[in-house]
């Protein structure tokens, strides 16, 4: 008689939000809705379940091969916002590792993402100690279509190898160290706003060889 919602769905089928989310990404049910031909009824959608939140955040974790920051979550288009995980689960970025743990550190799926992991007590900002490492501005090269990537890692030749593992033809050209994440992550932002014209997907861009002399002048150690 009426439009299931997500949680009426899954009462239904038995189908859990993460098998949702590992086959949609994010907002799978209102994706799900469309692929079967209608259309998702935004204003009656369940606000974000946290493990639904938690595992979005694993795969961030995931992709960038260390514990995301604030920034980086939602530049890369997370939702709900920190500020809404927190009002809306009582949850506190500094304590998602944690709440991550609790809820995926027993599956094995998830063993490359907890092992990265700095779990600690509740009372402990994580974000601040890992705000504190020494951390890499990079780019790289994609040889198959001269896209390159401008990003940020702890350890920039770690991050080539294990791009090369699913990309063999990807390259590292430049990489400069900065004192910590924090100073990093300003300075890839800044990076990512003057190429914004030239923006691919992600932390890729279309650049020439103008660019790349700007870039590796400003990335040389």
């Amino acid at each position: 008689d009426k439009k299931p919602n997500s949680r009426d769905f899954r009462a239904k089928t038995g189908v859990t939000q993460k098998d949702l989310s590992l086959a949609f990404g994010r907002n799978p049910y209102s994706k799900l809705v469309e692929l079967s031909g209608d259309k998702p009824n935004r204003f009656g959608m369940d606000k974000s379940e946290i493990s639904d939140v938690l595992l979005r955040w694993g795969l961030l974790t995931r992709e960038l091969e260390m514990i995301p920051t604030q920034y980086e979550w939602e530049d890369s288009g997370n939702k709900p916002t920190v500020s809404g995980i927190a009002r809306s689960h009582n949850l506190k970025w500094s304590n998602i590792p944690i709440a991550f743990n609790e809820h995926f550190g027993s599956d094995q799926k998830w063993q490359d993402v907890i092992k990265l992991l700095p779990l600690k007590s509740d009372n402990v900002e994580i974000e601040t100690e890992l705000s504190q490492s020494e951390c890499f501005v990079y780019l790289m090269k994609d040889n198959r279509n001269n896209a390159h990537k401008i990003g940020i890692s702890n350890d920039a030749i770690f991050r080539e190898k294990t791009l090369q593992s699913e990309q063999p033809k990807i390259e590292l050209i430049a990489k400069k160290k900065y004192v910590n994440r924090k100073i990093a992550g300003a300075i890839e932002k800044a990076l990512h706003n003057v190429y914004q014209h030239k923006h691919l997907r992600g932390e890729w861009f279309r650049l020439d060889e103008e660019d790349l002399i700007e870039l590796k002048a400003t990335l040389t150690e």
